[in-house]
C-alpha cells in the first residue's frame, strides 16, 4: 500500500489534521505528534478501503446529523470512535 502524502497547512477547518485520501493535511504544531498520526492513518486506511467519495459522503452525513444537529462530541461519531480509541491508546502508552 502506498504512503499518505503529508501536507502541512496553516489551518484545517478548526482541527489539528484532516485526511482526504491520499493526503493528510496537518497544522505545523501537530505535524510530529505520533498519536495524531495514529488517528489520521486509521482514517487514511479506512478511506482507501471504502473509496474516498462513499466514505466522505457517509462521514459528512454523520457529522451533520449527529455532530451539528444532535450535538454529539466528535469521539462519539460512529466513524470516529475507533480512530479516537486508537489515539487514546497511543497516548496512554506514551505516559
Amino acid at each position: 500500500m502506498m504512503k499518505p502524502i503529508k501536507i502541512t497547512v496553516p489551518w484545517v477547518f478548526g482541527q489539528y489534521a484532516m485526511t482526504v485520501w491520499p493526503f493528510v493535511f496537518v497544522i505545523p504544531a501537530w505535524k510530529d505528534d505520533k498519536c495524531l498520526w495514529v488517528h489520521e492513518m486509521y482514517h487514511w486506511r479506512e478511506q482507501w478501503r471504502w473509496l474516498v467519495i462513499p466514505w466522505l459522503v457517509v462521514y459528512l452525513v454523520q457529522l451533520v446529523i449527529l455532530g451539528l444537529i444532535l450535538r454529539r462530541p466528535a469521539d462519539k461519531l460512529p466513524m470516529e470512535r475507533e480512530a479516537y480509541r486508537l489515539s487514546r491508546e497511543c497516548e496512554a502508552q506514551d505516559r
